[in-house]
């Protein structure tokens, strides 16, 4: 009599943990259950100011604070919704999703090589996708290093172990980037990426890029890459070993640079030529030539320069040409503050502007100039 009842019982419990379960996502205590789980199951501690809404959605997290003593994350506000009718057809669907106000901090690297990692087959039990995602003020943190974004914006979608992305813009004080492709979570990550962007050195000077990324994440990336705006230039770039110890080789032929965009006092100046450069995270190298035209004069610049994570030294800088002065300079540049020394000598007569009406002449000396990138873009 008790087997009979069987297949009557299993269902009807089945039922009853359904409906317990839509009850506990639909009621706003649901949610305030489910952060409290969720700070007894993790390591750290979890704390929220305020929670308002359903977990069936929509929902606002306001003051939320995770610290497991290595690693602290703040998020001043959050705001979603999304569609518990979707996983009946086997996907997680995010409709909105507002986040403001994101700080990470993350312990400083250590030392030593990176081990390396293979990367995992990711089989995902339910579809994913991603409408409306958007963050606004983005602080990262590690050790002494700090970034910070204004603005991130996602639209994509996953299926299948195959990730489309609709649409990534991100944005920064001064720089906006959009990205578009695919990405396959499984053998090596197999990308294709189409990006696009531009910077703002100061107002009305602005350099932009468009190009795209292909290869994989595991073993070897290739960046074809083309510059607009004051400099229209080629780069082709390869980047191995990408996800563990990074190194690069490539080129970039520069087209044009306008220095008369830069400056008046330069106006029918500009620059071209061929720069190569290899490196990897600690260290790199740049080497090239370039011919630079001032006011109808040509000058010869070759260049190379070596750096670190932390400054770029120009072990050379010589600017010879026939019947015009020979000039040689050293300098460095500092990454985190974008300061600069450039120091040199002249061994044969110097005028400025090199054509028209001089206004400085010196058969030879030295000089050394002091500032930062910013102070001398707005001095131009």
């Amino acid at each position: 009599m008790g087997r009979r009842c069987w297949p009557v019982v299993l269902p009807a419990l089945l039922l009853l943990v359904l409906l317990g379960g839509a009850w506990l996502i639909s009621v706003p205590a649901g949610l305030t259950g489910t952060l409290a789980l969720a700070d007894y199951l993790l390591p750290g501690q979890l704390r929220w100011r305020e929670v308002r809404g359903r977990l069936s959605g929509p929902l606002t997290v306001e003051g939320l604070h995770y610290d497991d003593g290595q690693r602290r994350l703040t998020i001043g506000h959050l705001q979603g919704n999304w569609s518990p009718a979707a996983l009946v057809r086997g996907s997680l669907r995010i409709d909105r999703l507002r986040v403001r106000d994101l700080e990470l901090m993350l312990p400083a690297s250590q030392a030593g090589e990176p081990e390396r990692f293979s990367l995992p087959d990711l089989h995902l039990p339910l579809n994913l996708e991603v409408w409306e995602a958007h963050l606004e003020n983005l602080q990262l943190h590690r050790g002494d290093s700090h970034w910070s974004l204004a603005r991130i914006e996602l639209q994509a979608t996953s299926r299948e172990g195959k990730v489309h992305l609709e649409t990534l813009r991100v944005a920064g004080t001064d720089l906006q980037l959009e990205a578009r492709g695919q990405l396959i979570t499984r053998g090596d990550y197999p990308l294709t990426l189409d990006l696009s962007w531009w910077l703002e050195l100061r107002p009305q000077l602005r350099l932009e890029g468009r190009g795209r990324i292909t290869g994989n994440l595991a073993e070897e990336l290739a960046v074809y890459h083309h510059l607009d705006g004051i400099a229209q230039a080629r780069l082709d770039l390869v980047i191995q070993d990408s996800l563990t110890v990074p190194s690069w080789s490539g080129g970039l032929e520069l087209l044009e640079l306008d220095l008369g965009a830069v400056s008046e006092a330069l106006t029918d100046s500009s620059v071209v030529g061929q720069l190569s450069f290899w490196g990897r995270a600690d260290w790199h190298h740049i080497q090239g030539e370039l011919s630079t035209v001032i006011k109808r004069t040509t000058f010869r610049v070759k260049v190379e320069a070596k750096g670190d994570t932390q400054a770029l030294e120009a072990a050379s800088l010589i600017l010879d040409e026939s019947k015009q002065p020979r000039l040689e300079a050293w300098g460095q540049l500092e990454y985190p503050t974008q300061a600069f020394t450039l120091l040199g000598h002249w061994s044969r007569t110097l005028t400025w502007p090199p054509a028209g009406e001089a206004r400085f002449s010196s058969h030879q000396g030295r000089f050394r100039l002091n500032g930062t990138l910013a102070e001398a873009l707005k001095r131009l």
